[in-house]
């Protein structure tokens, strides 16, 4: 029994205090993997099982862990600033920070120290992520984006989520006591039963968020915007995008012999406001669009595939040949938007016997509110 215990324990991976920046770790099993005080910086550990896995102090920042199973994982002291953890399993993971001395009694100072203090996940990305009972005591997550994140159980007590948007996520019997709700978005989130007390909440947007039973004691009164959602309307818009909006327009109005037709593929541009705007044609590929409006919008054969559009509003817009294959939709509204089949023409203006109908196909539908909206006339 004892040898076999043995061999067990010799198979599990030891890459303790290791320079591993840009490795390659993708798929692979390294249940119970030691990693403390490692250096993986925007190394590739997408779909990797590392359960169980001591990553104390280890440097994770940018690194990708998309569908990564770090179920009762050690992350305590790391920095994660910047990393991917979208669709993560993290259940019952720990990000609280910890400092312990390196092995080794040559070395001195700094040099002899493993992880930080406060966990950095700022700026991390966490969307759909499993992390129920997850302890982020104390942790840094300003600007970091738990959309949709199943929360649940965890415990952000004195946590910074400064700018963090969590809509829709599920944080019932969440710990949000101590920690710092500043700027940040709750839309639709799951608060039930949550737990804030003494917590410094300013400019909290929870539009649709459901507070039944939950402790709400030592914050401001007016700390949670509830009745509507912040978004940066069109005189707020950066220069580089209002310039691109006017371009098309030109290019619209001239039928595309002057101005330039809208390409934002692969930009982000989440919570803005395009509502009542002409944008037949434009290319929204690819983007990050979580929370814009769209409502009374021309999108014309507008193309929105794979983009990120959680809670997105699309109410009574034109939306005739539109694509939104392989798009996120959850919590969507296209309530009284118009949808259909254009024809195609071909470069030298002659109709090509085709048509091009709006189209859904592969896109994530969850929760998308439809009323009188014709879904027959897509494709899906």
């Amino acid at each position: 029994m004892g040898s076999r215990d043995g061999a067990i324990a010799s198979e599990i991976l030891d890459l303790s205090h290791r320079d591993l920046e840009d490795a390659d770790f993708a798929g692979r099993a390294m249940q119970r993997a030691k990693l403390a005080g490692t250096n993986l910086r925007r190394a590739r550990l997408s779909r990797a099982d590392l359960a169980e896995a001591d990553l104390f102090g280890a440097d994770l920042a940018r690194a990708d862990l998309q569908n990564a199973n770090l179920t009762r994982a050690i992350l305590r002291g790391t920095s994660l600033a910047g990393a991917n953890f979208n669709n993560a399993i993290l259940i019952e993971a720990d990000f609280r920070g910890g400092v312990m001395m390196r092995p080794g009694a040559h070395l001195q100072g700094a040099q002899a120290r493993v992880g930080i203090d406060v966990s950095d996940l700022s700026n991390c990305l966490l969307d759909y992520a499993t992390a129920s009972r997850a302890q982020f005591s104390g942790v840094d997550l300003s600007g970091a984006s738990l959309v949709g994140a199943d929360l649940s159980g965890a415990n952000f007590f004195g946590s910074n989520l400064r700018d963090a948007d969590l809509s829709y996520a599920n944080l019932s019997g969440a710990n949000l006591s101590d920690a710092r709700l500043v700027g940040t978005r709750l839309v639709g989130a799951n608060l039930s039963q949550a737990q804030i007390v003494n917590a410094t909440v300013e400019k909290a947007v929870a539009v649709g968020a459901d507070f039944t039973g939950a402790v709400l004691r030592g914050i401001a009164a007016d700390g949670f915007e509830v009745n509507s959602a912040r978004l940066i309307t069109p005189e707020g818009f950066e220069p580089d995008l209002a310039g691109a909006i006017a371009g098309h327009r030109v290019w619209m109005q001239s039928e595309g012999s002057a101005g330039q037709q809208l390409n934002l593929a692969g930009r982000r541009f989440p919570y803005h406001d395009f509502t009542g705007l002409e944008l037949d044609g434009a290319d929204f590929s690819d983007c990050d669009l979580r929370g814009c409006r769209f409502d009374r919008a021309s999108l014309l054969l507008a193309s929105f595939s794979r983009a990120n559009l959680v809670g997105a509003g699309f109410a009574e817009a034109r939306v005739a040949g539109c694509r939104f294959a392989g798009a996120n939709l959850r919590w969507a509204e296209f309530a009284r938007a118009i949808p259909g089949r254009l024809r195609i023409y071909s470069s030298e203006g002659h109709f090509s016997g085709r048509w091009q109908f709006t189209d859904f196909t592969g896109a994530m539908l969850d929760a998308v509110r439809f009323e009188d909206f014709d879904l027959n006339a897509c494709l899906r």
